[in-house]
């Protein structure tokens, strides 16, 4: 209860959410400067493929863990295991084609 006094205000969560999109930006902003030093050259279209996948990563772990939170663990541990074992598949094939020349 005194958690979601502090952190459900009016200030103070508006406040995460401008603090998380800060951090996501500076995470591609960062993205950004390591693909370049890894000498990969990213045009749109992988960027879009990127984003893709990054998001389906977002929502398989937001997904998982919404399920664990209303008690239904074993449903979560499932969606996050055969979504992540997709993902991580999907990723490989990403690389391979991000590092493509």
């Amino acid at each position: 209860m005194y958690f979601d006094v502090i952190f459900g205000s009016t200030v103070l969560k508006p406040l995460f959410w401008m603090i998380m999109g800060g951090l996501l930006i500076l995470f591609f902003s960062g993205l950004r400067l390591w693909f370049s030093d890894q000498g990969i050259a990213m045009r749109w279209w992988k960027w879009a493929l990127f984003a893709a996948w990054f998001m389906g990563v977002y929502v398989t772990i937001a997904g998982g863990f919404t399920l664990v939170g209303e008690n239904e663990a074993r449903a979560g541990l499932y969606f996050m295991g055969v979504f992540g074992t997709l993902l991580i598949i999907l990723g490989a094939g990403l690389w391979r084609i991000l590092n493509t020349k």
